[in-house]
């Protein structure tokens, strides 16, 4: 789709209250379907798709980074005693 028809689309979806209402819904539910496809769908489905696994925004694991760091360290920490103990 070009761009002047993209801008087209847009302001008529998000000028248009009822429109607007239903982009927001689909923002807000996380889901990765196109903003058409979610108008396709019935409002009956809308309510149940929360159930839908939603994309992880944190990492599983806090402060990973200063854990692989700190093991790194340690690591290197105890391989340089075992050298200097076995010369």
């Amino acid at each position: 789709m070009s761009w002047p028809l993209r801008l087209t689309k847009a302001k008529e979806i998000l000028c248009d209250k009822k429109k607007r209402q239903q982009y927001d819904s689909w923002r807000r539910s996380g889901l990765d379907i196109s903003f058409d496809v979610w108008l396709k769908t019935d409002q009956s489905n809308h309510m149940s798709m929360h159930w839908a696994p939603h994309p992880k925004k944190k990492k599983m694991i806090e402060n990973c980074e200063a854990h692989v760091a700190e093991d790194t360290d340690k690591f290197a920490t105890e391989n340089t005693e075992k050298t200097s103990a076995r010369q």
